[in-house]
């Protein structure tokens, strides 16, 4: 079943007795003896079952997601012994499913005797994950390149009149494959002499075997001291669509313009120039010391 529907029907079941112990007790107008007694111990206890069961699934799910991370990682790496990896994941079987010794053993037997095509396929999809990787690298590094060396340029002024600015740099691509240790970096951050700060945060696209399963999102945060620490804009990176999105709809809306584009980004002159307004005012409104003094202007 789609996890979304899933998910959808295991709320509508914890709701649905939250729902009715309110009605019973808040707004019925018949309250028998029967009608506390159901609504005060069988609907609580009813609830804490449900809370209960939907948590076991929960972590039998993380298990299951960790016996499968640890299958992945014999695959792909060759690094133990036959005997060792044997053990290992017999282990990790029984402990997580209860498995008998015997049901362990000759679930461990099948997956070592496919183990070797197993990897040849892997590595196939390592090969497509790669292309597809470079596919969208060439696809959206231009604009990312192009936000990056905006806001490093403006800074750069700003350091001419300004030597307290103290900036650091990080660099992390746009997309990766398979390695996902680099996601949610800070790749640029950036601190006034008034103690505001910005931090652009670049949440990669992500390829895992063969297939895109998460599109860019490049965060200019900023922090003001004493008032407001949060996104202000976001550059949002799809298949056929560029997004410019405030960080805050309500804080910032009369401040950044949202703007999108199905077309290649820097060709539209409109959606670059929003790109560049929106760094120019999150720049001006740290070093001037709060947004407020853009959205007076």
């Amino acid at each position: 079943m789609n996890v979304f529907l899933t998910t959808l029907i295991e709320i509508a079941i914890l709701l649905f007795p939250i729902f009715l112990f309110i009605r019973e007790e808040f707004f019925s107008d018949k309250r028998t003896k029967k009608h506390k007694i159901v609504s005060r111990i069988l609907y609580p206890i009813l609830i804490i079952g449900i809370i209960a069961t939907l948590y076991q699934r929960h972590q039998d799910g993380v298990k299951t997601d960790k016996f499968r991370n640890l299958l992945t990682t014999a695959i792909v790496k060759n690094e133990l012994k036959t005997d060792e990896l044997e053990r290992i994941i017999s282990e990790k079987y029984k402990s997580i499913f209860a498995a008998t010794d015997k049901e362990s053993k000759e679930w461990v037997e099948d997956f070592m005797r496919t183990l070797s095509q197993k990897r040849e396929a892997l590595t196939d999809l390592s090969v497509e994950s790669n292309k597809l990787r470079d596919k969208y690298y060439l696809k959206w590094h231009p604009l990312y390149e192009y936000a990056l060396t905006s806001f490093d340029k403006r800074i750069s002024e700003l350091e001419l009149i300004d030597p307290e600015i103290n900036m650091t740099k990080h660099e992390v691509p746009i997309v990766l494959a398979e390695d996902f240790s680099s996601f949610n970096e800070t790749i640029r951050y950036v601190e006034f002499s008034n103690g505001n700060n910005i931090r652009v945060r670049l949440h990669p696209g992500k390829i895992e075997h063969g297939q895109l399963i998460g599109t860019p999102n490049l965060i200019f945060g900023q922090s003001i001291v004493g008032k407001y620490s949060g996104s202000v804009f976001i550059i949002s990176f799809r298949e056929n669509l560029y997004q410019l999105i405030t960080g805050h709809p309500v804080l910032f809306r009369n401040v950044i313009k949202e703007i999108q584009t199905k077309e290649d980004p820097l060709m539209d002159t409109s959606f670059r120039g929003e790109v560049n307004k929106a760094i120019t005012i999150t720049i001006e409104s740290m070093y001037l010391d709060g947004m407020g003094n853009q959205s007076s202007r």
